[in-house]
């Protein structure tokens, strides 16, 4: 467990897919595919991939990164998410 319970995924490279005006526009999707996160975790690390589909076919994947750093929980913090999770009724 880290500090925090979730993190912002950021792509370590910039994302565009560009059209010629001649083109019709292409139909674009992506993929998450994310790693099993556990803390710590540093910025700049690659947690995942950002699949980049151009009309159904892979076209490029971007390496996924946090936003900020996530240090690891020291024990007090675990418990207190522990009972959190509990009063909630998430039993995991």
């Amino acid at each position: 467990l880290g500090k925090t319970e979730t993190v912002k995924l950021f792509p370590m490279e910039d994302v565009s897919v560009l059209n010629k005006k001649s083109e019709n526009k292409k139909n674009v999707n992506y993929e998450l595919k994310v790693n099993h996160l556990s803390a710590p975790i540093k910025k700049g690390e690659k947690v995942g991939e950002l699949i980049l589909k151009v009309e159904g076919e892979k076209n490029r994947t971007i390496p996924l990164t946090v936003q900020n750093k996530v240090a690891k929980a020291n024990l007090l913090e675990v418990y207190v998410h522990q009972v959190k999770s509990i009063l909630a009724g998430n039993m995991n």
